[in-house]
């Protein structure tokens, strides 16, 4: 089920986004984080798994990546990095099927 979104009318929201380095952990000797593949749109990405995470980001070189290049919408939501005071460059919303197996679900991603 897909969520409401606020109009632009509306006030700004704000969340908070963890982000993490797979990179910067393996070099360090630390675990890698929980990643995946899942299939967005018909498209297989491996992508970070974080099942406490209050919204879904997907970056400009995912979308453009995805074969069906679904509809960007406009939002007010202002997404900050965790421990960081500047909101992340949001370019808008978009509505996908995701596919993990034989599960489907419709998704919104920032």
């Amino acid at each position: 089920m897909l969520k409401d979104l606020p109009s632009l009318e509306e006030d700004v929201d704000e969340e908070n986004v963890f982000v993490m380095s797979g990179t910067e952990n393996q070099k360090r000797g630390k675990r890698l984080p929980p990643v995946g593949s899942i299939e967005i749109d018909g498209t297989t990405v491996l992508t970070l798994i974080d099942t406490g995470a209050t919204v879904n980001v997907m970056d400009i070189t995912m979308l453009d990546g995805l074969s069906t290049h679904p509809v960007v919408r406009q939002t007010n939501i202002r997404l900050y990095p965790y421990g960081c005071t500047m909101p992340l460059d949001i370019r808008g919303v978009v509505d996908v099927t995701v596919r993990s197996g034989a599960k489907q679900i419709q998704m919104t991603f920032h």
